[in-house]
Formats: structure tokens, C-alpha cells, sequence
């Protein structure tokens, strides 16, 4: 089934600005009553926002994956128009009904040096029909210069 992925992201998974003063927002109004198993599948992202006006990761796509050691998500994107670029990471499952459109990613990239090994991004699903679109928003806050 065809699937559209709607991003409204205020600071991307793949790369990190600090754009606005102070932490980030709270009060956000998440989806009621949100379902992790009718959100498996391919999601094709039809339109991406930063807050810093940068247009990459376009034409990404996401996909929720079980394996024995836990739920993934894969997400596939082309950066600037060049080359693919895959990253996976583990889905902490929300412990609670109330919590649930709260999705928090953890990247592991062996490569990196130590402070940049393990990344994690909050994700929260706004709304979504489960069937043709998702928005989904995170942000990231840095007490180093107060800006997220």
C-alpha cells in the first residue's frame, strides 16, 4: 500500500542545527489514542521543514521493522541528490497507552567517535490516519549554547 510520510521536523534525525533560542517547546498536542502496529510499513516522505530553511534528507523514506531483538526503524534518504544513505535505529516502545505517539530513536554508529556513538531523537507523532499521512516532529536541545 502506497504510503505518504508527512515531516514537519524542527531539527532532523541525520543533521543537528541549533536554530532558536531557550529549549524546546513544550505542550505539544500529539495524536490521541495513537497504535505502533497499524504504523508498520514503507512511509515516503512528501514534504520536509526546517527550521533553518536547510532542504536535505529529501526523498526519504521510512520503515518500521520487528526483529528478535526489538522494533527498528530504517530510514533510507538521498542527501542532496547523490547518494542513498541508511541509517537504523532501535524504537523504544512507549510503556504506556498515554505516551504513545512518543517514539524515541536510538542511532548506533560504530564508526563515530565515543560522544557521537549513540544518538537518540525524540519523534512525536502529531497526527496521522495511518494510512496517508504522519506528521511527525523532534527537537533537540543544547545546554552548551541554550538553543534548540
Amino acid at each position: 500500500m502506497f504510503q505518504l510520510f508527512l515531516f514537519i521536523i524542527l531539527a532532523t534525525s541525520c543533521h543537528c542545527y541549533f536554530t532558536s533560542p531557550g529549549k524546546c517547546p513544550e505542550g505539544i498536542t500529539l495524536q490521541q489514542d495513537f497504535r505502533l502496529a497499524e504504523f508498520f510499513g514503507t512511509w515516503h516522505q512528501a514534504f520536509h521543514y526546517a527550521s533553518d530553511h536547510q532542504h536535505l534528507s529529501n526523498c526519504s523514506t521510512l520503515e518500521l521493522q520487528t526483529q528478535s531483538s526489538g522494533i527498528y526503524l530504517n530510514i533510507s534518504r538521498v542527501d542532496r541528490g547523490l547518494f542513498h544513505r541508511y541509517s537504523i535505529g532501535a524504537l523504544e516502545i512507549p510503556t504506556s497507552l498515554d505516551n504513545a505517539a512518543k517514539l524515541d530513536v536510538t542511532f548506533t554508529f560504530k564508526d563515530a567517535p565515543r560522544r557521537l556513538m549513540k544518538r537518540q531523537y525524540p519523534f512525536r507523532v502529531l497526527a496521522t490516519n495511518y494510512n496517508y499521512y504522519a506528521t511527525v516532529y523532534t527537537c533537540s536541545y543544547s545546554p552548551l549554547i541554550d538553543k534548540h
